[in-house]
């Protein structure tokens, strides 16, 4: 579907499938991302709350349910496909030239007439429309990318130069495929809710049973730069979306902003004292002057997930599983084994715990993902692990 950043691997959807669905009833997942689990959900009929911090996954994961299946599929695809493209024809041969304000005011005028003319539409049309036009802002063109944005930019910047009919054909072909998948032999689906929230304010939900989730991982990915084109359109949208907020307020270890990590030394030594036993070994490594800065960097984030695991325990209240999809990798030359960090915590709550998954993936030589963060990968972990509330 959409650049798949924040999914499961195909093997983890199938364990989940296969082992966690069956017995389930009610489920959450707080940091869904794009959301994977959702047409095993709609097979399963059941019940399940899809949470993200990012807007943008609420529009693309709302047009993967049963329900716009049902309504759009068929010879309705083609008159939105038709539809669409004539009403986006003016952004044709309009270049999108990234800058700090990541769309050019042309494009975002053209883009957002056309989004609200399909404000009146059928609910499900309307969902599987602008799920389509956000999937389109990226590759409108070949851009350009300016010295702010320069992470952005080593980070996958645009694709090649398409016309409209092209990137909307691809699009609602992604979407095709993906219920001629799933939906063709299915005759009801489950009850899918999705939200837009802060994982650590999640409340009102009663009677969950499993949350299965995967946290950002912690290697310095910028996930919030990485949709900052579609991020900044749907703040033209919705005043109170704000680029620089999400980056604060997203569970990563990429950004520090006012946070002290010595400040908080006695929590993660409470939480997890293997955790704390790693940040010091982080600390100890870098060059002169980054030490600090990185230190307060990852301790952030395992103060932020520390506090959101919390926060998940507290909603299954005692009568559930907590399935973590985890991945071991590398800072500063330190093996960080989530694996070992995780059982720590729980075992430091008193909760029962055990990797009940686990694959091995191999990489070749370095990759790097981000500007000022080298991370020397040739093999790393995956894995589940399972927690009894």
């Amino acid at each position: 579907m959409h650049r798949e950043y924040a999914t499961f691997r195909p093997n983890i959807c199938k364990y989940f499938m296969d082992n966690v669905l069956p017995s389930s009833k009610n489920i959450l997942d707080p940091m869904a991302g794009t959301a994977p689990l959702i047409p095993y959900v709609e097979c399963h009929h059941l019940t399940a709350f899809f949470y993200d911090i990012l807007p943008i996954y609420y529009y693309i994961n709302r047009a993967k349910t049963y329900k716009v299946f049902k309504k759009v599929y068929g010879k309705q695809l083609i008159s939105i496909e038709k539809e669409l493209i004539k009403k986006l024809k003016s952004i044709d041969n309009k270049k999108l030239s990234i800058s700090e304000k990541w769309i050019p005011a042309d494009i975002l005028e053209d883009l957002l007439k056309v989004w609200k003319s399909f404000d009146n539409y059928e609910k499900q049309t309307n969902v599987f429309v602008k799920a389509i036009i956000i999937m389109s802002i990226r590759p409108l063109s070949c851009a350009t990318a300016s010295r702010k944005n320069a992470t952005w930019y080593k980070q996958g910047g645009m694709t090649s130069e398409k016309d409209i009919d092209e990137i909307i054909h691809e699009n609602i072909n992604k979407y095709k495929l993906y219920y001629e998948t799933y939906y063709l032999k299915l005759t009801k689906g489950g009850n899918i809710y999705f939200n837009t929230c802060n994982s650590q304010k999640i409340q009102d939900l009663s009677n969950i049973d499993t949350i299965i989730t995967s946290p950002p991982y912690a290697n310095r990915y910028d996930y919030v730069i990485m949709y900052a084109p579609e991020l900044y359109f749907l703040s033209k949208i919705h005043r109170n979306i704000n680029i620089e907020n999400l980056r604060k307020e997203i569970l990563a270890s990429n950004k520090v902003v006012g946070f002290q990590g010595f400040n908080n030394i006695e929590l993660i030594n409470k939480k997890s004292p293997k955790t704390m036993e790693f940040l010091l070994k982080v600390k100890g490594k870098g060059k002169k002057g980054e030490n600090d800065y990185y230190f307060r960097c990852f301790t952030k984030y395992y103060v932020n997930l520390f506090q959101i695991l919390d926060k998940l325990i507290n909603v299954l209240e005692k009568r559930g599983n907590l399935y973590i999809v985890i991945q071991n990798n590398i800072h500063r030359g330190e093996l960080n084994n989530m694996d070992d960090l995780m059982t720590d915590y729980f075992q430091q709550k008193g909760l029962e715990s055990s990797i009940v998954y686990q694959e091995l993936h191999k990489h070749q030589g370095t990759r790097n993902i981000s500007a000022d963060y080298p991370l020397v990968l040739k093999k790393h972990k995956e894995s589940i692990i399972r927690a009894i509330i």
